[in-house]
């Protein structure tokens, strides 16, 4: 996924730097010592938005000396090639507006190459309301991200799947029925065009009543799994078709997964996918 840690950026690890007056000055002694003993990087900035002091977390990761690190921006050293035009960004509209900021951003550590992190930065105000200083919190979300991106992987894989099956599929979020995917033989079957769907539930199009949505929604209680037929009608009106509905689990919101077939046919042929 990452990249490997290019030649020259390959650096010996260091030893926490804990006793520069110049750096240490910036925090106080019960405020460098906690930040030490932190296993998240925490560093500040002046008013103007110069980095002033990091805490020994940060030297431990990157190998990178204080001067290295606060001399001509040079911390950005650390930060992967595609991710610096996103934090100066960022960094630019916090100190244009005052205001929190959060982005995520890759750090080269010497142990581990490239990983992703967040960083939220604040700023520090004076008795007058005037900012006096920035500090940030960083904290390290590479397998949460690499996870995440795992999921939205297989969930393309998924929706690919679904949108060239030739069996009639919706999936609507299981509090109130609002369509969150249909593929195009859904399209065909009921005359909605996609973007007429999506966003709308099953009982603001007319396909279901409240009643029969209620009831399909009892039939399940609290469970996962199962399936139950409901009647609704197509676009035009002019059929009554069957939807076979299944409940499924899913990492943000319980969501049904639905497929159609007109009555004629009896019970609806293909699989429903969980």
């Amino acid at each position: 996924m990452e990249s490997s840690t290019p030649a020259e950026l390959r650096r010996p690890a260091v030893r926490p730097q804990t006793q520069n007056p110049t750096r240490d000055a910036q925090f106080p002694v019960a405020d460098r010592a906690l930040a030490n003993a932190l296993p998240q990087i925490i560093w500040s900035c002046d008013a103007q938005g110069r980095l002033n002091w990091v805490n020994d977390r940060w030297f431990e990761l990157t190998g990178l000396s204080e001067a290295e690190t606060l001399d001509h921006k040079g911390a950005l050293i650390a930060v992967h090639p595609d991710d610096r035009a996103t934090v100066t960004r960022y960094w630019a509209h916090a100190l244009e507006t005052s205001s929190v900021v959060e982005f995520q951003y890759r750090i080269l550590e010497t142990s581990r190459g490239y990983r992703w992190h967040v960083a939220r930065v604040a700023p520090v105000r004076g008795a007058r309301g005037d900012v006096t200083q920035w500090v940030a919190a960083v904290f390290d979300i590479h397998d949460h991200r690499r996870t995440e991106d795992a999921l939205r992987a297989s969930e393309r894989k998924f929706d690919s799947v679904l949108h060239l099956s030739s069996v009639p599929m919706a999936i609507t979020r299981r509090s109130d029925g609002v369509y969150l995917f249909v593929n195009e033989a859904f399209s065909r079957l009921t005359g909605y065009a996609r973007e007429e769907v999506l966003g709308r539930s099953s009982v603001e199009l007319g396909m279901l009543t409240v009643e029969t949505r209620a009831a399909a929604a009892a039939h399940f209680g609290g469970r996962d799994g199962g399936s139950v037929e409901t009647g609704f009608r197509v676009k035009d009106g002019r059929g009554r078709w069957r939807t076979r509905c299944v409940r499924v689990k899913h990492k943000r919101e319980p969501r049904r997964t639905h497929c159609a077939g007109p009555t004629t046919e009896g019970r609806i042929s293909g699989p429903a996918i969980a």
